[in-house]
């Protein structure tokens, strides 16, 4: 009779101990969980929020430069191929005032960077950006702007991937050390019941009160520790978002920094104070992209553009917190804080004497593809 009694009471004492371990394993599923999906939701919609308004900035740019066409169709259709050909859109898409004149370009070609089913998953609709042209007091037509969510859809993916290996991992660390204390925790789960609470609301409580029992010692020091681990992956995942955030403000192709993020720096970078009391900038403007594409193809273009780019790395190396911007298709900004007139000028001459290299190498008449080369000397807060 003891012995069935006994092993009733064992029996229930294993069954409280599953029930635990699948409570608290459930709970911090849960936890990581729900860390995840905060961590993928605000990086998605980060990303979107920004190429959202990169494309409401570039669509001012494209109407002036349809607007000085005067609605000359054969002038409006290089400019928006020239334009489609720099890779930041999906779509772009002109129609005349009084419907006479209609051209789109757009890229159906599959996403890259991406598996399918993350495509479905991710679900990404961007709105279109629409824009009246306008030439002197007359409406000459409407601009359509989709922008290209491939980027978005590559980032997000390697966002999901680091988020879901980290998740992984942390499951695992946490259902094996939740086994190993389940077999010292009887009081203490209160207070592990409370720190578990406070990690969804993203606080990481880390007990100070220490029992007095060498067993609860030896939970709350590994309860704190997985507190620890838990805002050190947390963190972590802030960062890649934030890093991921970064790449927006760059150009795909040239690997520049893009016009937004000019934008953003260059009232640091006007306001810094140097030895020097000022700075430069270099303005370059390509001319004859449309005949570079169409003599190079957009692949051979792309490296064209990259290898120029590499000079404007080159020749500003000594240049310390510099910014080198994409503005446009065919415009780049050079920012060259504590820069001298003379400093300026030589570089100036090296990219120049660069381009003319580079379009020998490529084959490239000078006398239709050519670069005009700008410096305008700052003071900073002037």
């Amino acid at each position: 009779m003891e012995k069935t009694r006994s092993q009733h009471e064992k029996e229930e004492i294993m069954t409280l101990f599953k029930q635990m371990a699948l409570a608290l394993s459930l709970m911090i599923i849960t936890i990581l969980g729900s860390v995840m999906a905060i961590n993928y939701k605000t990086a998605k919609e980060d990303m979107l929020e920004s190429l959202y308004q990169t494309t409401v900035n570039n669509i001012s740019t494209l109407t002036n430069k349809i607007a000085e066409t005067g609605g000359e169709p054969v002038l409006i259709t290089s400019i928006i191929d020239s334009e489609f050909d720099s890779g930041y859109y999906k779509r772009i898409e002109f129609v005349s005032n009084d419907a006479s004149f209609r051209y789109k370009q757009e890229d159906i070609e599959a996403i890259e960077g991406a598996p399918q089913w993350f495509v479905n998953f991710a679900d990404i609709h961007l709105k279109p950006v629409h824009a009246d042209v306008t030439s002197g007091w007359n409406v000459i037509g409407q601009l359509t702007i989709e922008a290209d969510t491939a980027i978005v859809y590559k980032t997000l993916y390697q966002t999901f991937k680091k988020l879901f290996y980290l998740f992984v991992i942390f499951v695992i660390i946490s259902l094996v050390m939740l086994y190993v204390m389940l077999h010292f925790i009887l009081k203490p789960l209160k207070r592990i019941q409370h720190q578990a609470e406070a990690i969804l609301n993203n606080e990481f409580v880390i007990e100070k009160e220490e029992p007095y029992t060498t067993e609860f010692k030896e939970v709350s020091h590994a309860m704190n520790a997985m507190v620890h681990k838990v805002e050190e992956i947390f963190n972590q995942a802030n960062e890649a978002a934030k890093r991921n955030k970064e790449l927006l403000y760059n150009d795909p192709v040239t690997k520049l920094f893009n016009r937004r993020y000019l934008i953003l720096k260059l009232p640091e970078l006007i306001a810094l104070e140097t030895k020097n009391e000022g700075g430069s900038i270099i303005l370059v403007a390509l001319s004859g992209a449309e005949i570079l594409n169409k003599q190079l193809g957009r692949k051979d273009a792309d490296a064209f553009f990259c290898a120029l780019a590499q000079i404007f790395a080159e020749e500003c190396e000594s240049i310390e917190e510099k910014v080198i911007a994409r503005v446009n298709g065919t415009e780049f900004t050079l920012m060259l804080p504590d820069c001298e007139s003379f400093l300026s000028e030589a570089i100036a001459r090296s990219i120049f004497e660069g381009f003319l290299e580079l379009c020998d190498e490529y084959g490239i008449d000078t006398e239709e593809v050519y670069i005009n080369i700008g410096i305008y000397r700052y003071r900073p807060n002037v």
